[in-house]
């Protein structure tokens, strides 16, 4: 698994997850260590082109064990739409923040290449449950398309 390339913040602020990456938040890491404890084989904030635009999703999930998945599944942790707690920096940043997390996931949606979920902050306390049920339905998805003759 590759290791992160850190964001704009430094590295004091960021937490160390069981992957070796630096992540912005606890709720990431706890999706980070899921992900690795689960063995999949994943790549926090890589760099991914879709339509000629250049995307940074918070992970790309490739395959578990071994098995390359057809389509990657992208991953966001939409981490400042949390309801509770917010700052003020947080509250006048939303709304750059939601159209911008429109926007990519117009393209996530639409991609041939890669299957996308987002996980909501406001269920924190089930984040890592939402992880399983949506990859379980993308790695479903990924056998939509096959028919047996």
């Amino acid at each position: 698994m590759a290791k992160s390339k850190p964001r704009g913040r430094p590295a004091s602020s960021k937490v160390k997850t069981r992957a070796g990456n630096n992540v912005v938040s606890w709720a990431e890491a706890k999706l980070d260590n899921w992900l690795y404890t689960h063995g999949f084989d994943f790549v926090y904030e890589p760099e991914v082109e879709l339509v000629g635009e250049t995307f940074k999703p918070d992970w790309v999930v490739y395959g578990k064990g071994g098995w390359k998945f057809e389509y990657p599944i992208i991953i966001e942790y939409w981490g400042l739409l949390r309801t509770e707690n917010r700052a003020k920096w947080l509250i006048d940043r939303l709304p750059t923040y939601i159209d911008r997390k429109n926007y990519k996931e117009k393209f996530y949606r639409r991609s041939e290449e890669f299957l996308y979920f987002g996980v909501d902050p406001s269920q924190e306390e089930n984040i890592t449950e939402q992880m399983k049920e949506n990859l379980t339905l993308a790695i479903k998805r990924q056998f939509d398309d096959i028919s047996i003759s």
